[in-house]
C-alpha cells in the first residue's frame, strides 16, 4: 500500500465507523465506481439485523475520499468495486476489477451476494422510501 492509499483508506474507515453510531457490529462497504460515478452501499450489523445507510446523505468528503483512492492507482486499468470490511477494529479490503465482474447480474443481485458472504442470511432492514418519490406509468 502506497502512502498515496493509506490516507483515503484511514479516512473512510473513520467515516464509516462515524455512521455506526456506536454499534460494536461490523461494518461493510460495497461501492461500484467508474470515472465520476459512485453507487456504494454501508450496512451495519445491529445484532439481529443488518442497518443500511444511504452514502448520499453523508459528508460529501466521504465520497471524496473513496474517489482518491480509487485514483491512487497507477495503473490503467483499476478496480470496479471494493469491499471494505471492518470486523472487531480491525479492517480488510478486497478490491474488485471489472474482469472479475464481467456479466455478473446486476449490481443490487451483486450486493446482495457479499452480504450474505460476510453476514450469512441476517436480514437487511432500509429506511422507506421518501414521500416525494414520483412513480410513472410507461
Amino acid at each position: 500500500m502506497t502512502g498515496r492509499e493509506r490516507a483515503p483508506i484511514d479516512e473512510i474507515g473513520e467515516f464509516l465507523v462515524s455512521v455506526a453510531e456506536g454499534s460494536k457490529g461490523d461494518i461493510l462497504l460495497f461501492a461500484e465506481l467508474d470515472y465520476g460515478v459512485i453507487g456504494a452501499s454501508i450496512f451495519v450489523d445491529k445484532g439481529n439485523y443488518l442497518k443500511y445507510v444511504d452514502f448520499l446523505e453523508m459528508d460529501g468528503r466521504f465520497s471524496d475520499a473513496v474517489f482518491e483512492l480509487w485514483e491512487a492507482q497507477k495503473t490503467k486499468d483499476r478496480w470496479a468495486e471494493i469491499e471494505y470490511f471492518i470486523h472487531e477494529g480491525r479492517f480488510e479490503i478486497r478490491y474488485i476489477y471489472a474482469e472479475e465482474v464481467g456479466d455478473e447480474p446486476y449490481r443490487l443481485e451483486r450486493r446482495e451476494a457479499v452480504l450474505r458472504r460476510y453476514f450469512g442470511d441476517k436480514p437487511a432492514v432500509y429506511p422507506p422510501p421518501p414521500d416525494d418519490i414520483h412513480t410513472y406509468k410507461l
